[in-house]
């Protein structure tokens, strides 16, 4: 799987929505790199960024909610230390994250600004105040309307991967969750390919590889019937002998007996 920008196009729609909003915002993958940004300058921060330590915390207070959204990828934020409104949006597409939006250098109406230096307060003001209304409008926006058409997953052959895979592991947990997860496809998508591609359902494919794979260990080895079960991925050996004999016609003993 691929995710694909169309950067351009995105760059286009940050400055717009920087411009429009006043919010800085940047955009990146999910290797946490920049794909691009607007940031907003102001006074407020300008000043206090003067300060060594003031910047190691604001670099900081990006990279605490940077975490916090891709850990639960879920839109996250908070009141950084300077008193201005951090956030970062996960973009997602297909049910796949496909970046972070990380929006900030704002003022959330709720909060006051006690803690903000007296000498700084004029500065602080100047700052756009968003109220919780319209920061839910925005977080509704970004990764429903505004990314849609920039962004694109492409699967690059996975599903024949994810094939290949079933048949080289069948000693995994091969369920359509852990599937997913390891493949970052969706159910939808995963139950769509195996349908057209092999005319049966992906737990169907999985049963035929593992019979296919004992069928073979029962011709060329001589291992115990319980231990070929376990070597397709089967520990129950009743219930191996049962599904064995559905799919084959015939006993794991006697078809080995048949070589």
């Amino acid at each position: 799987m691929r995710i694909r920008y169309d950067v351009e196009k995105m760059k286009r729609i940050i400055s717009d929505l920087s411009v429009l909003t006043g919010i800085s915002m940047s955009f990146l993958d999910t290797e946490r790199r920049s794909l691009c940004s607007s940031i907003k300058d102001n006074d407020y921060c300008s000043v206090l960024q003067l300060d060594k330590k003031n910047k190691r915390l604001c670099d900081c207070s990006d990279d605490i909610i940077l975490n916090k959204c891709l850990e639960t990828k879920c839109f996250e934020s908070h009141i950084c230390h300077a008193g201005l409104f951090d956030a970062a949006m996960p973009i997602i597409k297909d049910g796949i994250l496909a970046g972070i939006v990380l929006m900030g250098r704002l003022r959330r109406a709720s909060e006051r600004g006690e803690t903000v230096e007296t000498s700084l307060i004029e500065k602080y003001m100047a700052i756009p105040e968003f109220n919780d209304a319209q920061i839910e409008s925005l977080g509704s926006l970004l990764p429903n309307i505004l990314f849609e058409s920039a962004i694109f997953i492409e699967y690059d052959g996975v599903f024949n991967e994810i094939g290949e895979y079933i048949k080289a592991n069948l000693r995994e947990p091969l369920g359509i969750d852990y599937i997913c997860k390891k493949f970052h496809v969706s159910k939808n998508s995963l139950y769509a390919y195996f349908k057209e591609a092999y005319g049966k359902t992906v737990n169907e494919f999985i049963v035929d590889a593992r019979m296919e794979r004992a069928r073979q260990l029962l011709l060329n080895g001589s291992e115990p019937i319980y231990a070929v079960a376990e070597s397709v991925g089967i520990d129950n050996h009743t219930y191996f002998c049962k599904l064995f004999k559905r799919k084959n016609g015939i006993t794991p003993n006697r078809y080995r007996m048949s070589k």
